[in-house]
């Protein structure tokens, strides 16, 4: 078992932070009186962020046994994959489903159980199949997480391409994932990532994933003194940072996979900063929080508007929104604690287990 990289952990959580100061920020915008700037420009891009960070982990924590056992080694990543990310998804859709039958008022989809077809959005939903554009999403995040089955399920194909022993194999592959992320961009203005089209969503999802192995194999060569400097890392970071507040998405999707080889490569002060207790704390709640703040958005302003009904000031809606996202925080915690580690741990042994001779 590989040594966690705690910096890449905290930048996850960082992430996972961002997209849920978005969201708040665009209910209380619907809140407020007047318009209020986001807590975090362009945080959908923290989405993108996610696809290169897990094409990297995946490569760093099993690149090592596909390439001793080759596709063999395929099933137990897939089960183990499937371990991480469904206990958390199954008990957030059960959530939506009791919110949606007790509480419709504050539900995201209160008419959602009188839709004739609902039994089948509900198993879509549970199988995880909503991102590719089957049945009803019930929330909305989990749409980018249902689409990494799909980079799971051609991981042996991608690896292959990414680490191919052969470089003008890999270097072609990668240039054509970047090409095809410059492609979207330049029909967008501001050269902007922000459609939510699924064919747009798979395209995003396997070519900044096939990046991120493509990072790993950056980070993985001999020599490349550079790639683990502090002012690399600081670098990029500003450049990413400076990208989004300056509203293009492109370069800071194209700096992801740099970014992302030189928090794994650094050891200075970049890492020890991002790797500190309460940014590595995210990074561990990350998952959950990712995928329970939306419905807590949702619930937390219907009660808002119950009790204080007339549009809010400004200030008190961005206020309102800062901590709405805050308080996904410990809810995120308990549902590590309570669902996301046990249930994959619990699944894992299930899948695991061996007949007895």
């Amino acid at each position: 078992m590989k040594q966690e990289i705690r910096a890449l952990t905290a930048l996850r959580g960082i992430a996972a932070l961002a997209v849920a100061l978005q969201h708040f920020s665009a209910a209380a915008q619907d809140a407020a009186s007047g318009w209020i700037p986001s807590l975090a420009p362009h945080g959908y891009m923290a989405v993108d962020f996610f696809f290169v960070l897990s094409g990297f982990i995946m490569a760093y924590t099993y690149a090592d046994g596909f390439e001793r056992l080759g596709a063999r080694a395929w099933p137990d990543f897939f089960v183990r994959r499937f371990a991480r990310i469904w206990p958390v998804q199954a008990a957030t859709v059960g959530v939506l489903v009791c919110a949606a039958w007790l509480f419709p008022w504050l539900s995201e989809h209160p008419t959602w159980l009188s839709r004739p077809d609902w039994g089948w959005d509900l198993a879509v939903n549970l199988v995880m199949l909503q991102g590719f554009g089957i049945g009803y999403n019930l929330n909305g995040p989990s749409a980018t997480v249902s689409l990494e089955f799909a980079a799971y399920a051609l991981f042996p194909i991608l690896l292959a391409v990414a680490l191919n022993r052969r470089v003008p194999v890999a270097v072609l592959g990668l240039a054509i994932a970047a090409a095809a992320i410059c492609w979207q961009a330049s029909m967008e203005p501001r050269l902007g990532l922000a459609s939510r089209g699924v064919g747009n969503l798979i395209v995003r999802c396997l070519t900044e994933f096939t990046l991120g192995l493509g990072a790993y194999r950056v980070y993985r060569m001999p020599g490349l003194n550079f790639l683990g400097a502090d002012w690399f890392a600081a670098t990029l970071s500003v450049g990413c940072v400076g990208s989004l507040l300056l509203r293009y998405d492109l370069p800071a999707a194209l700096m992801f996979p740099a970014l992302v080889a030189a928090f794994g490569r650094n050891q200075g002060w970049p890492a020890r900063l991002a790797g500190a207790r309460l940014p590595y704390f995210l990074g561990v709640v990350s998952y959950s929080l990712y995928l329970i703040h939306n419905p807590m958005r949702f619930a937390e302003f219907a009660v808002l508007g119950y009790f204080h009904p007339a549009p809010l000031e400004p200030a008190l809606a961005l206020a309102c929104a800062a901590l709405g996202a805050v308080s996904a925080i410990p809810v995120a915690w308990l549902a590590y604690r309570w669902i996301e580690r046990p249930g994959r741990d619990v699944f894992r042994g299930l899948m695991s287990r061996k007949p007895a001779r």
